[in-house]
């Protein structure tokens, strides 16, 4: 998201509160952008629902399961491990 401040992430805590939080973004790709720094790989971001969100707001949060192909990109290449029936 956008803001004044630039862009920024909710982040969420282990008490299942929010934290407002600056990134900086990297490379772009269609509609995919890289947060080049400002979360760390164990920390866990809200995906949606941001709107209704302020610092310190309590969340449930539920785990995202992507679909199998996302919407206008191929499914990835066969591995060659499936077996003849």
């Amino acid at each position: 998201m956008f803001g004044q401040q630039g862009p920024y992430v909710f982040l969420v805590n282990k008490d299942d509160t929010v934290t407002l939080t600056s990134v900086h973004l990297g490379q772009q790709h269609a509609d995919l952008t890289v947060i080049a720094s400002g979360v760390k790989a164990d920390q866990r971001v809200v995906t949606a629902g941001q709107l209704g969100l302020a610092d310190g707001k309590k969340v449930t949060p539920v785990l995202y399961k992507p679909p199998a192909v996302l919407p206008g990109r191929n499914a990835a290449p066969s591995s060659g491990a499936e077996k003849a029936k």
